[in-house]
């Protein structure tokens, strides 16, 4: 059974064997001395990871990366095909011949 304090403490009784179903009814709170706590226990816990599972966790994240890398990839065609399509039609309007640098600039003398 589960063994718990009641209310009879008060007149210096104790009924430590209660049955789980009268645990279960009981919902009042524990006296405010039970609740002091009298020491602090701290757990450190490690898992260390068999080497299937990283391996397996490995795999995921690289196929995870190269369906990224291929949607992205397929993008840039697509935006290199559209690009590719308007410049003929720049072209042909007599696009601008003006250079943003004169060549040899960096060969001049100062």
């Amino acid at each position: 059974g589960v063994s718990a304090i009641t209310d009879t403490e008060e007149s210096g009784e104790t009924n430590e064997e209660t049955t789980e179903e009268e645990a279960k009814l009981d919902t009042k709170l524990p006296p405010a001395s039970m609740l002091i706590p009298t020491c602090v226990v701290y757990f450190r816990i490690e898992f260390d990871i068999s080497l299937k599972e990283q391996k397996d966790e490995l795999y995921n994240l690289l196929n995870n990366a190269s369906k990224r890398k291929a949607v992205a990839v397929d993008k840039l065609r697509k935006a290199a095909a559209l690009l590719n399509r308007s410049k003929p039609a720049e072209e042909a309007k007599g696009g601008n011949d003006v250079k943003a640098v004169k060549s040899g600039f960096l060969y001049k003398k100062s």
